[in-house]
């Protein structure tokens, strides 16, 4: 997300999200059934929740959730997964849509979602990698493995895509090396202190600067 240029929040699973398109819960292992109907609400509101590998497994006085995985996160996803499959390091899986995968698989099963790519091989091959339940407005979408930076780049985009959150900075600034970027970073602080100078410390500097910003 941070390449993609997109400002994220790291909030604590009580706090209100309500007001966020992409919600990502990765690897939340200790979870509770009042976050899941939260992350619920969220989607069904609009938002596209995405939840990663060995999540929601046990509850919050650390019991392991029985029924099957991802245990708490299960109904939400509509996906249950009865068997972990980790990767030895330096081991890759490959999905059907040719991105590749590490330290994590499993043997998910699309319940009522949609599997979005498949194994291709590894030791769960044939089974779920992702998938995408739709709910009310937004989605839920489960990752059961570790993306590489390619696939999850590309993830990403499709995610904030749909969300309607932003699209990645390439789109937005034409940046496509990380020097790029920096030139950017360095031209929006001399803005920044050539408006301060004009402006001073007063209460339009925000306004000044945000105007500045959007003719830009």
């Amino acid at each position: 997300l941070w390449r993609a240029g997109v400002t994220t929040d790291i909030r604590h699973p009580s706090d209100d999200l309500s007001a966020y398109r992409v919600i990502v819960v990765p690897v939340l292992t200790l979870a509770d059934a009042a976050l899941a109907s939260r992350l619920a609400d969220a989607a069904t509101a609009g938002a596209h929740v995405v939840i990663t590998y060995f999540s929601g497994i046990v509850d919050i006085a650390g019991h392991v959730v029985a029924g099957g995985y991802p245990g708490i996160f299960r109904e939400l996803l509509g996906v249950r997964t009865d068997e972990f499959t980790p990767l030895l390091p330096g081991e890759y899986v490959t999905l059907d849509d040719g991105s590749r995968g590490r330290v994590w698989a499993e043997r998910a099963v699309s319940v009522d979602a949609e599997t979005i790519a498949r194994f291709t091989d590894g030791p769960s091959a044939g089974f779920a990698a992702i998938t995408r339940r739709a709910i009310g407005a937004g989605a839920a979408w489960y990752v059961s493995t570790r993306l590489d930076r390619h696939a999850l780049e590309e993830f990403c985009r499709r995610i904030l895509g749909e969300a309607g959150a932003a699209q990645p900075a390439e789109f937005l600034f034409g940046v496509t090396t990380n020097h790029d970027l920096a030139q950017i970073v360095l031209a929006g602080i001399a803005q920044y202190r050539a408006l301060h100078r004009r402006v001073g410390k007063g209460g339009g500097l925000r306004t000044q600067i945000l105007r500045q910003f959007q003719r830009a």
